[in-house]
């Protein structure tokens, strides 16, 4: 299969190496399955170290998929990061002031349709994503429109987490946010290499359900 913008890694076309990355992404699937369910079944405290570590994967995860879809559109990798980065995080802090107050989740049905039409948002915007543009101003904008969806939806999880209960052990709930991250960061690196951004977005999906 030829390198695309979708699938630009060499090592994810490997044959040798694809049936590895396979195993690993069976695993993290296999992780963030159990997880969600933990979430689900746990009651009271118990949940809310597997929701932590559910969105701190899910936003990093998300966050990485989209600089890899940038990567040099505002003319070097590292302009680009800071440029997407900062955009995500003004977006992510807009979704945490419109849940500021809301103390529980809304239904998984709900959260499906909402993360749907985010996800579908972003896709749409991927074929929109302002490579050639030669002002850095329209650029940034048009990459916020497309970005601003999926980074409010992503926003509102953390601050409803911690008004639902996970502010009653709000150290043990950063601690797992983190861990979070971490493990979406080998999300991004096995799903990326093996199947693209579109499936990294369907993962970020399963951590936010």
């Amino acid at each position: 299969e030829p390198l695309s913008d979708d699938l630009p890694f060499v090592a994810g076309h490997d044959p040798e190496l694809r049936p590895y990355f396979k195993l690993a992404a069976g695993i993290v699937l296999a992780l963030l399955a159990a997880a969600a369910a933990a979430t689900r079944r746990l009651t009271g405290g118990g949940r809310w170290p597997c929701y932590f570590f559910l969105i701190g994967c899910g936003g990093l995860a998300l966050q990485l998929g989209l600089l890899g879809r940038w990567r040099s559109c505002f003319g070097d990798p590292v302009r680009t990061a800071v440029v997407v980065s900062s955009l995500l995080v003004v977006f992510q802090a807009v979704g945490a002031v419109l849940a500021d107050r809301r103390r529980r989740l809304p239904p998984v049905a709900v959260r499906l349709a909402v993360l749907a039409l985010a996800a579908a948002w972003t896709a749409a915007g991927l074929a929109w994503v302002p490579y050639g543009e030669s002002s850095a101003v329209w650029a940034a904008a048009a990459t916020a429109l497309i970005l601003a969806p999926s980074a409010i939806v992503s926003g509102l999880f953390f601050p409803v987490g911690l008004r639902a209960g996970g502010s009653e052990r709000l150290g043990l709930s950063l601690f797992f946010d983190a861990l979070g991250a971490a493990f979406g960061y080998a999300l991004f690196i096995i799903f990326y290499q093996l199947w693209g951004f579109y499936s990294v977005l369907a993962a970020v999906g399963l951590c936010y359900t």
